[in-house]
């Protein structure tokens, strides 16, 4: 069986919101090992993208921030606008992803609305079309 790779574009703090509702699904008790192999490569994929932006982020604050009295590093009131700037310019730096859709269909994982907000780059287009049906969504307006 051939398997279709796609690849999505996101911005890094994008990242940082997937990356909440992914942990939720990886860390769930997923019986179906094709659907767990994925989603455990695609949290990996994320986890280094958001390694190597909490990284850069604490080097912001190194090279930004002063030590407080009790000799913890902190950026301080007056370079805080510098630091944001700086931070939501790297944050709206673009990553490629590439994965494989997944199908959460069979699967009761109790992911709210945001979580499926989050993680519709990498489902499965059958699946979605499915969440949007009439027997899935109910009365709820389109």
């Amino acid at each position: 069986m051939v398997v279709e790779i796609k690849k999505v574009t996101l911005e890094l703090g994008a990242l940082r919101k997937i990356s909440n509702s992914i942990g939720k699904i990886v860390s769930a008790d997923i019986p179906n090992e094709k659907v767990r192999y994925r989603l455990s490569k695609l949290a990996k994929i994320l986890t280094n993208e958001l390694t190597d932006l909490e990284q850069a982020r604490q080097r912001l604050v190194k090279e930004l921030g002063e030590k407080d009295a009790e000799g913890t590093l902190r950026v301080t009131d007056e370079r805080e606008a510098e630091f944001n700037k700086r931070f939501d310019e790297l944050q709206s730096e673009s990553v490629g992803v590439s994965y494989v859709p997944v199908d959460l269909s069979e699967l009761s994982l109790g992911l709210n609305a945001l979580d499926m907000l989050n993680l519709e780059p990498f489902l499965d287009e059958k699946y979605i079309e499915k969440l949007m049906t009439d027997e899935v969504m109910g009365d709820i307006p389109r």
